[in-house]
């Protein structure tokens, strides 16, 4: 800047002497005279006496001269006599520029304030810069100096539109316009931070897309920015440093206290940092001028700042995380600093930092000496693990059990393996554990109340039975230990086991306002999602699991967004999505690997499966079934929720036998678990199909009707679902229409789209049947828009009621939404031993199973398969028990009855 300015006001008319103080040279005397004794050359009889006085300046007189004056005072009136006669001699302006003066030596700027008085042939100016400090250049230089001729103008930062005309010069107006709020709130305005981010832009990597109006900070940002300080007075630099230490949890007296100065000198620091556009209110203007500072400072020095700062936030009374930030930023062994750790780690995990908490118990573990120590950094890794990778967490197991059993974890702690036992399929342990904990670690009313609650959670949503064995109050729980959180919880518990009702519905969305995502509450918001979903308001689950995944992801929380993504998985399927709910799955899936799912996997798996199959993506639903799960899954709720999925595969195989066998399983279970409500597992409806499919019609109509008695005023879908069955069961058409028409209006006001394409394809071929053509076009027309909706490719492909009684074959929805009836194929296509093979594999049987009961190789009946699809086309097993095949009944009953064979079986 000094430069440009001489150049622009005298050119080379002047006489320029020019000097750069560095801090380096601050105490060295006549440094800055040096520097400007050599801009000019001065005549070699006039050279040799000015370097020696400044070297006696510098160091004291010479040998033989001036020994008997040897005042500096009179050495600078010497110096400046000499010079002053060299100067006016020129016969040329003088124009003296010294940048950064608040560095420089105070003999030079005595001798400057001497010389200047002095000359009076010459016409001299002085310009001097100074960088915002807390003091200025010598005083008693200034008192050299005449009020009236000394101007002060001070530079200050660019304001936006300065910073806007900045940028035009290098990246056009219309950046420059879009840009310069940004840049100037980076940058403060100062021209070097800006021409430093211009640098950076220049020398990225990439480049930033046009749009893009963040700036590139990189490195010449942060040299540019420690440069900045560097040139700034000591204690500003140290005030930065501290600043960097503390992070967002500081004001200036703590500050001055770190650094050991006055509250005054802090405020003055502070507001030349603000001037030069490091900071704003109090903090930095960006995390890599922060980054900056940290890095710049000496390790030693930095390990003492952490540690003296840990102590005065301790002192101070700062938050738990506070404290163990700057703990375990300091190197070395310092047992002692492990309970700060702790305590630092709860806080983290209750405020959603994860990677905080990580990070706080990974120094701890360290750091650890004690038994007791260790077993509770190991407690708290775990439970900071479980929410990344679960699989981590539950490899922490073994330890934490020898540590319960050996009096090594205080009653909280046991908490974390107790969840671990539970997820991991264990609750016998599980239970066991936490009894002999109560017994021996005297808890708390709030230790209670959360040991319960963890236990009330996992044990009603994965294991029912242990749950009911429970009781009302878990053993050695006192009374007084309940509370509110508790009270909701189990209030959600029971809800699961309740008809649908509005009142259940408003209580689940109250507790998801009331109860934030924090690991004291992860349990009963998942409940509360569930209740929302069992209860069919299926719009508001999905609002609330999309908005909590969103703040899952935030904290880190892999393993809960995991569960959410699978929530709304479940969520798409109920309405009637079956390839967005099966994106969710596979996202859900792809999350966390099988054993972090533990048990829980069954949630994801069953809804991908349900999807695959509702998709006609049959094999792709195989491949899901053949995914190694848990033996202890299928003693839980998502195991039913598991073979209830199987089931439905089985059914679109072809394989009724095994579905009827899957559904009737999951009914017992579910009866037995006190959780047999239609709302949620249609076990009934789904094995009448089976039974229609195998032509066991009163059987079906029993389902049906069963499925219909247990449905009360909320179970809309169910109810539905049994009108449908019944429909298909009744030899009256118009109690069929009936029915039917009775099913569309109850799922009009739902949102189980899917459900309601169904019934209304059942309607219009109905309809079609009775000849009532304009409705029944109508009817098939909305329900092959609503299956296109979810990329469901057939209707009705695993309901054969109406084609059991009207001998029309099963409604495909094709891409472009167009219903029609294939034609069946003429039955003399296939030969007898085709026929046979058709028969067997339309009745549910594997190829295994066929092979045994013909006494042909399993090569031979996928042989005859491939030309039995050819000549029928069709391409799936399920589709063969659809067409009229020529075989005689009593040859059915022979090929079904024949000696020891293998019946059909899920597999």
């Amino acid at each position: 800047m000094l430069h440009t300015f001489a150049h622009r006001t005298v050119g080379d008319r002047a006489l320029h002497l020019e000097a750069v103080a560095s801090r380096a040279e601050q105490h060295m005397p006549t440094a800055v005279l040096r520097q400007l004794v050599r801009a000019h050359e001065l005549p070699p009889s006039v050279a040799d006496g000015v370097d020696a006085l400044l070297r006696a300046l510098t160091t004291g007189p010479a040998a033989d001269q001036h020994q008997d004056h040897p005042d500096p005072v009179y050495l600078r009136h010497s110096l400046c006599a000499t010079l002053l006669d060299v100067l006016e001699r020129t016969g040329r302006p003088l124009l003296i520029s010294v940048d950064d003066v608040h560095y420089a030596d105070t003999s030079s700027l005595h001798c400057l304030a001497l010389l200047l008085r002095r000359l009076q042939q010459v016409p001299a100016l002085l310009v001097l810069t100074e960088s915002p400090r807390l003091s200025t250049a010598d005083q008693l230089f200034q008192a050299e100096f005449p009020l009236g001729f000394i101007s002060r103008l001070r530079l200050g930062p660019l304001s936006p539109k300065g910073v806007a005309a900045l940028l035009q010069e290098h990246l056009g107006a219309t950046p420059a316009r879009e840009w310069a709020p940004r840049w100037h709130a980076v940058t403060g305005g100062n021209p070097l931070l800006l021409q430093a981010l211009l640098e950076d832009r220049r020398c990225g990597e990439t480049d930033p897309p046009a749009e893009d109006r963040e700036p590139v900070v990189g490195m010449a940002y942060s040299h540019a920015l420690l440069s900045c300080l560097h040139r700034s007075d000591q204690v500003v630099l140290d005030y930065a440093r501290a600043l960097a230490v503390l992070g967002e949890h500081t004001d200036v007296e703590l500050v001055a206290k770190l650094i050991g100065t006055g509250a005054e000198p802090a405020q003055r620091a502070i507001r030349a940092l603000e001037q030069t556009g490091v900071v704003t209110s109090g903090r930095f203007r960006h995390p890599a001028a922060r980054a900056a500072v940290l890095g710049n400072i000496p390790p030693a020095r930095l390990d003492e700042l952490h540690r003296l700062a840990g102590c005065l936030l301790y002192a101070n009374g700062a938050d738990a995380t506070t404290i163990a930030e700057q703990v375990v930023a300091v190197e070395g062994d310092e047992p002692t600093a492990v309970p700060l750790l702790h305590e630092g780690a709860k806080q983290a995990l209750a405020e959603g930092k994860v990677g905080s908490a990580l990070t706080f118990l990974r120094r701890a573990h360290q750091l650890d000496v004690k038994d007791v120590q260790t077993a509770t950094t190991s407690s708290l890794l775990a439970r900071a693990e479980w929410r990344v990778d679960p699989e981590t967490a539950l490899r922490r197991l073994p330890t934490l059990r020898r540590a319960a059993e050996a009096g090594h974890l205080p009653f909280g702690d046991c908490l974390n393996p107790i969840g671990l036992m539970l997820w991991g399929g264990d609750p016998t342990s599980a239970m066991e554990l936490w009894r002999d904990a109560v017994r021996h670690g005297a808890p708390s009313r709030h230790e209670y109340t959360n040991s319960s609650l963890i236990l009330r959670v996992f044990l009603s949503c994965l294991y029912p039975a242990e749950a009911a064995a429970l009781g009302a109050a878990a053993p050695g729980e006192p009374a007084e230990a309940h509370g509110p959180l508790l009270e909701d919880c189990l209030r959600l518990c029971q809800a699961l086991r309740e008809a649908p009702n509005d009142q259940l519905a408003g209580f689940a969305e109250k507790c998801l306002h009331d109860y934030p995502l924090r690991e004291g509450n992860v349990g009963l918001v998942m409940l509360a999602l569930l209740v929302l979903v069992i209860n069919g308001r299926l719009s508001l689950a999905r609002h609330w699991a999309e908005e909590l995944r969103d703040d899952a992801r935030a904290q880190g929380a892999t393993s809960w967004a995991a569960f959410l993504r699978a929530l709304e998985a479940a969520v798409a399927l109920h309405q009637g999505d079956p390839a967005t709910a099966a994106d969710h799955a596979r996202a859900a899936l792809a999350s966390l690997s099988v054993r972090s799912w533990g048990v829980a996997i069954g949630m994801p798996l069953s809804v991908l499966i349900q999807a695959y199959t509702s998709l006609d993506r049959l094999e792709e639903a195989r491949a899901c079934l053949q995914i190694p799960v848990p033996e202890a899954m299928f003693q839980t709720t998502m195991g039913l929720l598991f073979r209830h999925a199987r089931g439905l595969y089985h059914h679109a195989s072809g394989r009724y036998e095994a579905a009827l066998d899957d559904f009737r399983s999951v009914g017992e279970l579910a009866q037995q678990w006190g959780m047999d409500l239609p709302g949620l597992v249609t076990w009934r409806g789904d094995a009448a199909w089976s039974c229609l499919a195998l032509g066991r019609v009163p059987m079906a109509s029993a389902y049906a009707q069963g499925q219909l008695d247990l449905c009360m005023s909320g179970d809309t879908h169910a109810r539905a679902a049994s009108m449908r069955l019944l429909a298909a069961v009744e030899n009256d058409p118009a109690r069929a229409l009936q029915l039917l028409k009775q099913a569309v209006a109850l799922l009009e006001h739902g949102e189980e789209t899917l459900e309601l394409a169904h019934a209304l394809a059942d309607l219009g071929r109905l309809l079609q049947r009775e000849n009532q053509d304009i409705p029944a076009k109508a009817a098939l027309e909305r329900a092959g828009k609503l299956a296109a909706r979810g990329n469901v490719r057939r209707l009705g492909k695993d309901r054969t009621a109406i084609g059991r009684t009207t001998g029309e074959s099963q409604v495909p929805v094709l891409a472009e939404r167009q219903l029609h009836h294939p034609e069946p194929a003429p039955p003399e296509l296939l030969s007898k031993a085709e026929r046979r093979v058709a028969v067997l594999a339309a009745h549910g049987m594997s190829n295994r199973q066929i092979s045994r009961k013909l006494y042909i190789t399993v090569s031979t009946v996928e042989q005859h398969l491939t030309r039995i699809y050819r000549k029928l086309n069709v391409t799936r097993r399920d589709e063969l028990a659809l067409q009229p095949l020529v075989v005689g009944q009593d040859e059915v009953n022979d090929l079904l009855r024949f000696k020891n064979s293998p019946q059909p079986h899920a597999s």
